[in-house]
């Protein structure tokens, strides 16, 4: 998958109605050869790696399913383990908010006259918050084998019942 997107997303039209749909999900979930893991729930689905194949970047897909006058529509978004992905925006907004904090005293400084240290703590909080976004692009990177794994299992699953719609205008 190349995407600079740090949740990268997908969207699949059907001509099944929405609890056929999930009826279908029930049963790639029971097929031992599927190799993958995941619960069915009343309006979505989630999908992961099994256990044996995970590793710290393992991702992890989201499907809601949506009724539509067509049948349904599969919106799709992948993210890494939720315990990652809230350590990720834990470190976003640490370095969000040092670096806003380094921004207004850096502010309050100058108008004093002294010299603006804080601008420094802006920067390299800069810096470290570009650095974490690579580390997590990185990492999607590393775990785009599985993305795309769990991927082709969706769009295998309902490859007979796709819509395609028409090119806009």
């Amino acid at each position: 998958m190349a995407s600079v997107r740090l949740r990268p997303r997908f969207e699949l039209s059907v001509s099944l109605d929405s609890d056929r749909v999930l009826e279908r999900f029930r049963e790639l979930l029971r097929d031992p050869e599927v190799r993958c893991t995941g619960d069915v729930h009343s309006d979505h689905v989630d999908l992961g790696i099994p256990d044996d194949r995970q590793h710290f970047w393992s991702p992890f897909l989201k499907i809601v399913v949506r009724s539509t006058d067509r049948g349904a529509r599969l919106e799709g978004h992948f993210g890494p383990n939720s315990n990652v992905w809230t350590m990720f925006l834990g470190i976003y907004a640490f370095f969000a908010f040092s670096g806003l904090a380094g921004i207004v005293v850096g502010f309050s400084q100058w108008t004093l006259g002294q010299t603006p240290t804080g601008f420094w703590v802006a920067g390299v909080c800069t810096i470290l918050y570009l650095v974490a976004y690579g580390v997590a692009l990185f990492g999607q990177y590393l775990a785009s084998d599985q993305m795309d794994h769990l991927s082709e299992v969706v769009h295998e699953t309902f490859d007979d019942t796709v819509v395609r719609e028409p090119p806009s205008a």
